[in-house]
């Protein structure tokens, strides 16, 4: 079996909400693509629907589960049962401080911060099913409030679904694991945390 490769980001809210990465102007996406010959070809076209209407989907609660279910529309014309894809798609409101998302059967990005004196790993899987498949599938965004200091990872199904010598895979507990005691004084420590963390299950060889 093809071993499929990983794919981390990470975002984070400085300490100071008056220069943070997430704006009202600038969204997020990751995709993943499956029973597809030329993968790179499906996700051009989901990044270049996205991009070309990212004006409108990111103008209310209602336009996003509206494009979602464009999209998702859009794809089953162009794809067969075997084909679908998975994708989480999120703004950010300055005003509200929370993190507008639809996460259309991607694994669920981790938004990582401290609560209560300790860390929570939150999953953002809250929206409806993989892209593609289900031409009457409805989609629903879902928020999350977003405060100083906190991660967002995003990551690909070759993190988690890497397999071990033994036919292990690494998991969602795992990487959880990682977050919780990575150094968060920067995203590219937490990366550089969860590669080694996946680096020692496997046995040295990076997903």
């Amino acid at each position: 079996t093809p071993r499929r490769s990983a794919s981390v980001m990470i975002a984070r809210a400085r300490r100071s909400f008056t220069r943070i990465p997430f704006r009202a102007d600038i969204a997020v996406e990751i995709a993943t693509t499956r029973g597809i010959a030329r993968p790179s070809a499906w996700g051009h076209a989901i990044t270049s629907t996205v991009t070309v209407r990212s004006s409108a989907w990111s103008e209310s609660a209602s336009a996003h589960e509206r494009e979602s279910a464009r999209l998702n529309l859009l794809l089953c014309e162009k794809a067969s049962l075997t084909r679908y894809a998975s994708m989480f798609w999120c703004y950010y409101e300055p005003l509200t401080r929370q993190l507008c998302y639809v996460n259309a059967g991607h694994h669920p990005p981790l938004l990582v911060g401290e609560r209560s004196h300790r860390v929570e790993v939150a999953p953002l899987d809250a929206g409806g099913p993989v892209l593609g498949l289900l031409s009457a599938a409805r989609y629903e965004q879902a928020r999350c409030d977003v405060r100083p200091g906190d991660v967002l990872v995003l990551y690909s199904d070759g993190l988690i679904e890497a397999t071990s010598p033994a036919g292990e895979e690494y998991g969602e507990s795992r990487l959880r694991d990682a977050l919780a005691t990575a150094d968060a004084s920067s995203p590219d420590a937490i990366r550089d945390a969860i590669l080694a963390s996946a680096s020692a299950f496997l046995g040295s060889t990076p997903p």
